[in-house]
Formats: structure tokens, C-alpha cells, sequence
């Protein structure tokens, strides 16, 4: 819980050098964003050799072809994504965290329509 709010940690795809000890982590209520409305927080989270929480400026990247079209807002530790755009539902896009001596890790983000 952080801030009084629970969060579940999204699947990451782990690169070849997931042995290493640091390692860093994305965290998320859920991996899919809502077509119009408020944004879903993802939070980056790094570890040091001895498992403590290390204090890291965090590096996002979003691949896909309509990353233009998405609204995206850095805050700290956390990216914010959003969008409002119907033709995106039942889209998908890699989202990525990486930092300075640390390994990529990323999750498959879906845009849901709310119903």
C-alpha cells in the first residue's frame, strides 16, 4: 500500500541479466489504461545489491506508433499514462524502465474501452 492505495505488480519481461542483484521493477494498479478517462500510474521501484529500495532517476520509454497520441506525464517516480482516442481501444504498447547500471524491464500495456 503506498499512500493509502493498494497496488499489484504488473509482469515484467526480464532480460537475460535478470541474475543480477540490482535490479528494478514496474509497479501498477493494472496493466491497461482506459480510453477517456483518468490516468493509470506506473512506478518505478529499484533495488540495490542488498534488496533495499535505492534512489534512482528513473528512464521511461514507450514504444509503439501512436505514442503522439497518448498523454504522458513524468512526476517523480511514476509516468502517467492516458488516453482519449476510441480507434486505440484494444491496443497495446511496451512500456520500459531502465537506469543508470540497471537492466530494462517492461510490460505490455492494453487500452480498454470502460464500460
Amino acid at each position: 500500500t503506498i499512500n493509502g492505495k493498494g497496488y499489484w505488480l504488473c509482469d515484467p519481461i526480464l532480460s537475460d541479466s535478470a541474475a543480477e542483484s540490482k535490479r528494478c521493477e514496474i509497479v501498477c494498479d493494472s496493466c491497461e489504461v482506459y480510453d477517456g478517462i483518468e490516468a493509470t500510474e506506473f512506478i518505478a521501484r529499484f533495488y540495490d545489491e542488498n534488496g533495499g529500495q535505492a534512489s534512482v532517476a528513473p528512464q521511461w520509454d514507450i514504444d509503439c506508433e501512436f505514442k503522439g497520441e497518448l498523454t504522458i506525464d513524468e512526476v517523480d517516480d511514476a509516468i502517467l499514462i492516458s488516453v482519449d482516442n476510441p480507434k486505440l481501444v484494444n491496443k497495446s504498447f511496451e512500456l520500459s524502465l531502465s537506469g543508470d547500471g540497471y537492466s530494462t524491464v517492461s510490460v505490455t500495456v492494453h487500452i480498454r474501452a470502460f464500460m
